[in-house]
């Protein structure tokens, strides 16, 4: 029945002051009824987390018909709200993008997609669509614009990634030029810096491959790396241990080794 009295609501966080963007908004005609079914049923998760913390306010009253269209004027996409935004300019372009944290000056400044947690001065910037990202430190996957599920702890650490999934960079410049390559591993500070395009490289140590671009190499140690920057399918162990396309390398400090992967076999 349309003429039945009905309500818009607003359940929000008490730092939410955008409706069209924070907290969750629906309508009934029962409120109290609404609200116990919100806190019981669980079934939407972020209502379900937050609701005891939460106020849970009626915006307007009028027919149902005047409610749903105030609803979709304030939500036209679902899942739009409980966003944290923290600092000037953070999350400021979101307009359907939910469950973001961007805390610092322009985090997530351009972001319209979801999941993404921010924390730091220009921190995920750039981010437009990617989802699922993690940037801690200032500029932290700052031109990431589409990649989604990277996670870069560090200033700076994967600063220069546009396109390139699944990286995990640790450290201060860790991955710092990755541009649009994949499922690289960087642990230390500035291991794999310069690398662009390579993928599937795992890089432990500081100062490891800095000067790394090629793909499928695992070297461990500080400043361990490669005999060339286009190295593929090497290891390196050890500090300052070196390595060519598909050679074992371990460092002179633990007597140096080398084995050809080409013509090695095992038993």
């Amino acid at each position: 029945n349309d003429d039945r009295g009905c309500c818009v609501y607003w359940i929000r966080l008490p730092e939410h002051t955008d409706i069209t963007k924070e907290g969750y908004v629906g309508i009934t005609n029962n409120f109290k009824h609404r609200m116990y079914c919100h806190k019981e049923s669980g079934r939407n998760k972020k209502v379900f987390e937050n609701f005891d913390n939460a106020l849970h306010s009626i915006v307007l009253i009028g027919s149902r018909s005047y409610c749903r269209e105030i609803e979709q004027k304030l939500r036209p996409k679902a899942y739009i709200g409980w966003n944290t935004a923290i600092g000037g300019a953070a999350l400021y372009t979101n307009i359907d993008g939910d469950n973001n944290t961007a805390i610092g000056y322009r985090s997530l400044l351009s972001n319209l997609a979801s999941g993404n947690t921010s924390i730091g001065y220009e921190s995920l910037m750039l981010n437009t669509t990617g989802d699922g990202n993690t940037a801690v430190g200032n500029n932290a996957l700052n031109r990431n614009t589409t990649a989604n599920n990277s996670t870069a702890v560090g200033e700076q650490s994967l600063n220069r990634n546009t396109t390139g999934e699944g990286n995990t960079a640790l450290g201060y410049l860790s991955s710092f030029r990755n541009t649009t390559g994949t499922l690289n591993v960087a642990v230390g500070i500035e291991a794999l810096s310069n690398n662009v395009t390579g993928s599937y490289n795992t890089v432990l140590g500081a100062g490891a491959a800095t000067t790394l671009t090629g793909s499928y190499n695992t070297i461990i140690g500080r400043n361990a790396g490669v005999s060339s920057a286009a190295t593929d399918s090497s290891i390196a162990i050890g500090s300052e241990a070196s390595a060519s396309t598909r050679q074992l390398a371990f460092s002179s400090y633990i007597n140096t080794m080398y084995l050809n992967l080409d013509s090695a076999s095992g038993t």
